[in-house]
């Protein structure tokens, strides 16, 4: 039996035991006196012993609900050993899984350690190869554009030198073309000289024409009368006059016409002329663009591609060179031909 409830049981028997009470007798010197104090010590006794009784209630109470919860704590206390067990075990496992997980940790890293070395060799090589591809791309594209640019030079090689056959005919024909200005240069020379000859004998002419026609209006009219009453016929009534003053003015309007035409012409020789020289202007500026071209050539490039270069800017050269001599003879001709027609219609 436990100790602790010996004494509560001990203790509630005290309790519920009636206390005796004593006999006492009364003296003789005052009854009174001393039973009121034996009833004073009565009621502190009787709620001395209610105090009592209601904290052994109290207690009573209190040493239950200890009891209750003593015996939950005991129950929670075995449920946490048997957690702290299971908690240990796991903990025990747990430990043998770290010391595992650390040994593989370790050979792990000696893996990763080699296998970052060789990454990085990995990346140097694979550094130097893509230098090597980039190297050969740009390579590769230089080649794709010389090969290219060798086609094209080719093709406008074969079409300038169809161009430099067909040149050469006409320029064949030119000749024939140049010795008939140099014909037609003389014969309008000589027709020149004819029509200012001609301009100053018709200015010649004209003059005289109209002094003497000055000179018949200024004249009196003349009357001639005969015996045979015949009627006086004037100057100023001469039914000529008009139409040889006609005659007159329309030929002066037509030699004017011939002047003005003459000098429209000279006008226009020495438009052909200014545009022949800019045209030469032009022509050499662009034989000089053409030279600093072809200085300006890269010289990493073939033998064969700079041939083909310096062979297409001289063809270039040549046809500009023989096209505007061609153009200018063309309208030097055709200028000569107006100037000579004009001047044999006048």
């Amino acid at each position: 039996m436990d100790p602790t409830t010996m004494d509560d049981d001990v203790l509630f028997d005290a309790m519920d035991s009636v206390p005796q009470v004593k006999e006492t007798r009364p003296s003789d010197d005052g009854p009174d006196i001393k039973d009121r104090v034996y009833m004073d010590q009565i009621l502190q006794l009787t709620q001395q012993v209610n105090q009592l009784k209601t904290a052994a209630t109290e207690h009573s109470a209190t040493r239950v609900q200890s009891a209750a919860e003593m015996a939950m704590l005991r129950q929670q206390l075995e449920r946490q050993e048997s957690v702290a067990k299971h908690l240990k075990q796991m903990l025990k496992n747990m430990s043998d899984k770290y010391s595992g997980l650390q040994c593989e940790y370790k050979a792990f890293k000696k893996h990763t350690e080699a296998l970052t070395a060789e990454l990085s060799t990995t990346k140097d090589l694979v550094r130097d190869r893509d230098a090597t591809i980039a190297s050969f791309r740009a390579k590769h594209v230089e080649w794709m554009e010389t090969a290219v640019s060798l086609a094209e030079i080719t093709r406008e090689r074969d079409e300038v030198v169809a161009d430099r056959d067909v040149w050469k005919a006409k320029a064949c024909h030119l000749s024939g073309v140049a010795e008939a200005n140099e014909s037609l240069r003389s014969e309008m020379a000589s027709m020149e000289q004819e029509a200012d000859l001609a301009r100053k004998r018709s200015h010649h002419i004209i003059k005289e024409l109209r002094k003497s026609l000055q000179e018949e209006r200024s004249k009196p009219p003349v009357v001639v009368s005969t015996p045979l009453a015949v009627q006086c016929i004037t100057v100023a009534d001469d039914p000529l006059l008009p139409q040889s003053a006609d005659l007159v003015q329309e030929f002066a309007l037509r030699i004017e016409v011939l002047l003005q035409a003459n000098a429209s012409l000279t006008e226009r020789v020495k438009f052909l002329e200014t545009n022949a020289q800019l045209l030469a202007t032009d022509l050499e500026r662009k034989r000089l663009v053409l030279r600093q071209l072809t200085l300006s050539l890269t010289t990493d490039a073939d033998a064969e591609v700079n041939a083909l270069a310096l062979a297409k800017v001289a063809e270039v050269e040549l046809l500009d060179t023989a096209q505007t001599l061609l153009y200018a003879t063309l309208m030097e001709n055709l200028a000569l031909k107006v100037r000579y027609w004009a001047l044999r219609l006048s």
